[in-house]
C-alpha cells in the first residue's frame, strides 16, 4: 500500500509479464515488469497500513464489461459506420472523417460518463496472511 486517505486507499500493484525471460524484453511494448497504482475505495472496519501487503480483487464479469466498452463496441461502430457510408456511396474523406467522427463521440460519451464507471468498477482489498 502507498497511501491511506479518509475515503480511499491507494495500492500499488507489480505486473509482471508472462515473457520476462525473453531476450529482447528490452525492446518490446508488450512485456516487461510493470507498476500501475490503483485507487481503492475503503470499506468496512479493517484497518490497513502503509506497506502491507493486500490482495485487490474485482468481479470477474466486469472484466468481459470493460472489454466490450474498450474495444468491441468502438470497433463495431467502426465497421457499421464505413459500411453504411460506402454502401450509400459516400466519397472515401467523408466515409473517414464522419468514421472518425462517430468514435470521437463514442469515446466523449465515456469520457462524460466516467464517473459512473469508476463506481460500477470498483476494487475490493483484503489482507494477505503472511
Amino acid at each position: 500500500m502507498r497511501e491511506i486517505t479518509p475515503t480511499s486507499i491507494l495500492v500499488e500493484i507489480g505486473a509482471i509479464g508472462a515473457c520476462s525471460s525473453c531476450e529482447v524484453k528490452g525492446s518490446c511494448v508488450v512485456g516487461g515488469e510493470e507498476y500501475k497504482i490503483i485507487e481503492v475505495e475503503k470499506r468496512g472496519f479493517v484497518q490497513f497500513e502503509i506497506g502491507e501487503r493486500v490482495s485487490v480483487k474485482m468481479r470477474d464479469t466486469l472484466g468481459y464489461k470493460a472489454l466490450w466498452i474498450a474495444y468491441l463496441i468502438p470497433l463495431l461502430l467502426l465497421i457499421l459506420s464505413i459500411s453504411i457510408l460506402y454502401k450509400i456511396g459516400a466519397q472515401e474523406l467523408y466515409i473517414a472523417l464522419i468514421t472518425i467522427g462517430v468514435l470521437s463521440l463514442y469515446f466523449f460519451g465515456l469520457t462524460i460518463f466516467r464517473n459512473n464507471f469508476k463506481r460500477e468498477f470498483a476494487f475490493e482489498i483484503e489482507k494477505l496472511d503472511n
